[in-house]
Protein backbone atom coordinates (compact mmCIF):
# COMPACT_ATOMS: atom_id res chain seq x y z
CA UNK A 1 0.00 0.00 0.00
CA UNK A 2 0.96 3.50 -0.94
CA UNK A 3 1.94 6.14 1.83
CA UNK A 4 -1.15 8.31 0.51
CA UNK A 5 -3.87 5.60 0.59
CA UNK A 6 -1.97 4.19 4.14
CA UNK A 7 -2.90 7.59 5.10
CA UNK A 8 -6.70 8.04 3.43
CA UNK A 9 -7.15 4.76 5.64
CA UNK A 10 -6.38 6.60 9.09
CA UNK A 11 -9.08 8.98 8.88
CA UNK A 12 -12.22 8.82 10.44
CA UNK A 13 -14.76 11.01 9.54
CA UNK A 14 -18.57 12.03 11.54
CA UNK A 15 -21.43 13.70 11.30
CA UNK A 16 -22.04 15.59 14.08
CA UNK A 17 -25.45 17.69 14.80
CA UNK A 18 -27.56 19.62 17.53
CA UNK A 19 -30.73 18.71 16.71
CA UNK A 20 -30.63 15.62 17.33
CA UNK A 21 -27.78 15.42 19.50
CA UNK A 22 -26.34 12.75 17.63
CA UNK A 23 -22.52 12.12 16.28
CA UNK A 24 -21.98 9.11 13.96
CA UNK A 25 -18.96 7.48 12.30
CA UNK A 26 -19.32 8.10 8.40
CA UNK A 27 -17.44 4.54 7.96
CA UNK A 28 -18.88 3.89 4.04
CA UNK A 29 -17.79 7.15 3.05
CA UNK A 30 -15.05 7.17 0.37
CA UNK A 31 -11.74 9.55 0.40
CA UNK A 32 -10.73 10.33 -2.64
CA UNK A 33 -8.07 12.80 -2.26
CA UNK A 34 -6.24 14.13 0.79
CA UNK A 35 -4.16 17.28 1.27
CA UNK A 36 -3.31 19.27 3.97
CA UNK A 37 -6.04 22.00 2.52
CA UNK A 38 -9.20 19.87 1.24
CA UNK A 39 -10.71 16.09 1.70
CA UNK A 40 -12.54 15.39 -1.02
CA UNK A 41 -15.11 12.72 -0.28
CA UNK A 42 -17.98 10.03 -1.85
CA UNK A 43 -20.64 9.01 -0.17
CA UNK A 44 -24.16 6.92 0.10
CA UNK A 45 -27.15 8.79 2.37
CA UNK A 46 -27.83 7.39 5.62
CA UNK A 47 -31.55 7.10 5.25
CA UNK A 48 -31.43 6.77 1.30
CA UNK A 49 -34.68 8.20 -0.69
CA UNK A 50 -35.61 8.69 -4.41
CA UNK A 51 -34.29 12.29 -4.44
CA UNK A 52 -31.15 11.66 -2.76
CA UNK A 53 -29.10 8.77 -1.94
CA UNK A 54 -25.58 9.81 -2.94
CA UNK A 55 -23.12 12.76 -3.46
CA UNK A 56 -19.83 14.58 -2.91
CA UNK A 57 -18.15 16.68 -0.62
CA UNK A 58 -15.23 18.62 -0.46
CA UNK A 59 -14.02 20.12 3.22
CA UNK A 60 -11.90 23.09 2.81
CA UNK A 61 -10.04 22.66 5.78
CA UNK A 62 -8.26 25.53 6.66
CA UNK A 63 -11.13 27.90 4.91
CA UNK A 64 -13.79 26.26 7.47
CA UNK A 65 -16.26 25.40 5.27
CA UNK A 66 -17.55 22.20 3.29
CA UNK A 67 -19.59 21.97 -0.15
CA UNK A 68 -21.44 18.75 -0.72
CA UNK A 69 -23.10 17.95 -3.99
CA UNK A 70 -26.31 15.84 -3.23
CA UNK A 71 -27.89 13.28 -5.85
CA UNK A 72 -30.71 10.58 -6.54
CA UNK A 73 -31.33 7.67 -8.47
CA UNK A 74 -32.40 9.77 -11.15
CA UNK A 75 -29.53 12.02 -11.10
CA UNK A 76 -27.49 9.36 -11.51
CA UNK A 77 -29.23 8.51 -14.79
CA UNK A 78 -28.83 11.70 -15.81
CA UNK A 79 -25.41 12.96 -14.48
CA UNK A 80 -27.11 16.19 -12.91
CA UNK A 81 -27.40 17.02 -9.54
CA UNK A 82 -30.21 16.70 -7.08
CA UNK A 83 -28.96 20.18 -4.89
CA UNK A 84 -25.42 22.17 -3.78
CA UNK A 85 -25.05 23.13 -0.19
CA UNK A 86 -22.59 24.67 1.94
CA UNK A 87 -21.79 24.39 5.30
CA UNK A 88 -18.96 26.39 7.77
CA UNK A 89 -17.55 24.49 10.18
CA UNK A 90 -18.46 26.20 14.11
CA UNK A 91 -14.64 26.47 16.01
CA UNK A 92 -16.84 24.56 19.07
CA UNK A 93 -18.34 21.78 17.67
CA UNK A 94 -16.88 21.21 14.45
CA UNK A 95 -18.96 20.70 11.13
CA UNK A 96 -22.79 20.66 11.33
Amino acid sequence: MHDLEALMQELFLYRKRLIPSECILLKDDMILSRSDETIVTSWKALHARPDLSHGYSCYYLKRGYKVSLFAGAMAAATGTATSWTTKRANPATGWS
